[in-house]
C-alpha cells in the first residue's frame, strides 16, 4: 500500500524567496506638507518652523494654490485675497487682523514678506479653507485632510472605532493574535466570506486587514478594483517611508501600493493573476506604523503561532472566494512544516530538500501522514503572515497549491535573527490515502 501511495504521489516543488529589501538613508529634517496623500510643492520659498512659537509658516500663494484656492494680490494696499468655493480670506501685510468669510479675526503674528513671498501660519490658511490640520513631529510633516472625508471601512469598522463598539458590532473574536506592530489582531474567521483582522491597542482600533469584499472607501475602492482605477483616484503610491531620521525605500511595489490616507498607511495588495486588481487591503494608523521597530518587530513564540494560524485562514478565504472547500487544519502537517522551517532558520538554507536529503514527502511520512496527494510551499524573509500569503498568491506554482485539490493544510513558521532571511515559512498540503 505504501508503494502504491508513492506511485500516486504528486508533489510540486516550487521555490520562491519572498522578501522585501530595505535601503536605509539618513535624511535631513525639512518641513513637508501633504494634502490627503499628495505632497504640496514649493518651487522657491519653502515652509519653515518658527521654533520659538512652535508653528509652521508658509508662503501664501503656494499653499493656497496647492489647496485649490485662487490667490489675488492688491499691490496698492498690500492685501492678499484667498478664494475657494464659499470660503474667502483677506489679509494685509504687517497686520495681525484678517477677515474670514467677512468676519474679522486676529492671528498671533502679522503676515510678513520673506524671499519676496507673503508668509502666514499654515493653520490660518488651511483651517480657513475647511481642512483639518495635524503635525507629525517624527517626519516634520504637516498633514492636511478634507473634513468629513470617508475613512476606509470594513463591516462598519474604521480606524478609531472603540473596542467596545467593535465587540458590539462583530461580537467576540474567534481568537486574538499578536502582531509585529505590538497590538493584538482580533481574528474574525467564523465565516470566511466576511473574514477580518482588526488591530486593537489601548481599547481603540488601530489596524485593519481583510481579503474579502466588504471593504469600502468613498464608494469607490474595494476588492476587485483595478490598480489603474486606484491610481487614478489616489495617484502614484509612496516609494518610501520616513521613520525618524531614516528613509525606508519600498520594494516589490509591482504587487502592492502603499498610500498615506487620512492619518493611516494603507496598503493595496494586487492579484497579478486576476487582472492586477485589489485582492486585499491593510490599514494601520500612522503612529503605529512609524513606531514599528525595524522591519520585523519584536519576535515571540506567540507572534509566530499567530502567523501560522493567519496563513491558514488567509488560504481558506481565497479558496472560498474561488468556490472551493476550505482546508482542514492538520497538526501532523503543522509539525512537519514547523520542523522544516526551524531547520532552514537554524541551518541557514532555503530548499525543499533538507541537509539530510529528506524531501517534503519523506518529512511528512515521518509525521505519520499517508498521502495520495501532497505539496509544499516555502517562503523566507517576509515580515508577517499577510506578506507571505500575498507573495505566494502572486507566484503561479504556490497559488496552484493554495487553490489545489489537497484537503488538509498545516503551517509552520520559524525565526532566527542570525540567519539570512530571519523568518521562514512552510505550508504542507496533503490528501489522505
Amino acid at each position: 500500500m505504501k508503494n502504491r501511495g508513492r506511485s500516486l504521489f504528486s508533489i510540486i516543488l516550487v521555490l520562491l524567496v519572498i522578501f522585501s529589501s530595505l535601503m536605509l538613508v539618513s535624511a535631513e529634517g525639512e518641513i513637508t506638507i501633504r494634502l490627503n496623500n499628495s505632497q504640496i510643492e514649493f518651487p522657491d520659498a519653502k515652509p519653515y518652523m518658527d521654533k520659538r512659537a512652535g508653528r509652521v509658516l508658509v508662503p501664501v500663494r503656494f499653499i493656497s494654490e496647492g489647496l485649490g484656492a485662487e490667490v489675488r494680490w492688491d499691490q496698492a494696499n498690500g492685501t492678499v485675497y484667498i478664494l475657494k468655493d464659499e470660503s474667502n480670506i483677506r489679509l494685509k501685510l504687517e497686520e495681525k487682523s484678517y477677515s474670514l468669510n467677512g468676519v474679522q479675526k486676529t492671528m498671533d503674528t502679522a503676515a510678513f514678506l520673506k524671499d519676496n513671498r507673503t508668509f502666514v501660519p499654515i493653520r490660518l490658511i488651511s483651517e480657513g479653507l475647511g481642512l483639518d490640520v495635524s503635525w507629525d513631529e517624527q517626519t516634520s510633516t504637516v498633514l492636511l485632510n478634507e473634513k468629513n472625508r470617508k475613512n476606509f471601512s470594513v463591516q462598519g469598522i474604521t480606524i478609531g472605532t472603540s473596542e467596545k463598539e467593535l465587540i458590539a458590532k462583530l461580537g467576540e473574536p474567534a481568537r486574538k493574535d499578536f502582531s509585529k506592530y505590538g497590538f493584538q489582531w482580533y481574528i474574525y474567521n467564523q465565516d470566511y466570506t466576511s473574514y477580518i483582522q482588526v488591530g486593537v491597542s489601548d481599547g481603540t482600533v488601530v489596524g485593519l486587514y481583510s481579503n474579502t469584499d466588504h471593504w469600502l472607501y468613498a464608494n469607490s475602492i474595494k476588492i476587485g478594483t483595478s490598480r489603474k482605477d486606484v491610481e487614478k483616484l489616489l495617484g502614484e503610491p509612496l516609494k518610501s517611508i520616513k521613520k525618524g531620521n531614516t528613509i525606508y525605500h519600498l520594494y516589490n511595489t509591482e504587487e502592492k501600493g502603499l498610500y498615506f490616507i487620512d492619518g493611516s498607511y494603507v496598503s493595496f495588495y494586487y492579484d497579478l493573476h486576476e487582472g492586477n486588481t485589489v485582492t486585499s487591503i491593510h490599514v494601520v494608523r500612522e503612529d503605529i506604523e512609524l513606531g514599528l521597530n525595524g522591519f520585523y518587530g519584536k519576535y515571540s513564540e506567540k507572534l509566530k503561532e499567530g502567523f501560522e494560524r493567519q496563513i491558514f485562514d488567509l488560504a481558506n478565504v481565497v479558496r472560498v472566494r474561488n468556490g472551493l472547500e476550505p482546508f482542514q487544519w492538520s497538526d501532523r502537517a503543522r509539525d512537519s512544516a514547523r520542523k522544516h522551517s526551524r531547520d532552514m532558520a537554524h541551518n541557514n538554507f532555503f530548499e525543499h530538500v533538507n541537509l539530510k536529503g529528506e524531501s517534503p514527502a519523506a518529512r511528512m511520512e515521518k509525521e505519520g501522514i499517508n498521502y495520495r496527494l501532497a505539496a509544499e510551499n516555502i517562503a523566507a524573509g517576509t515580515s508577517d503572515a499577510i506578506e507571505a500569503h500575498e507573495g505566494w498568491m502572486n507566484s503561479l506554482g504556490h497559488r496552484q497549491n493554495i487553490l489545489g485539490k489537497a484537503k488538509n493544510l498545516g503551517v509552520g513558521v520559524a525565526y532566527n535573527s542570525n540567519s539570512t532571511y530571519q523568518y521562514y515559512y512552510t505550508q504542507n498540503f496533503f490528501t489522505e490515502m
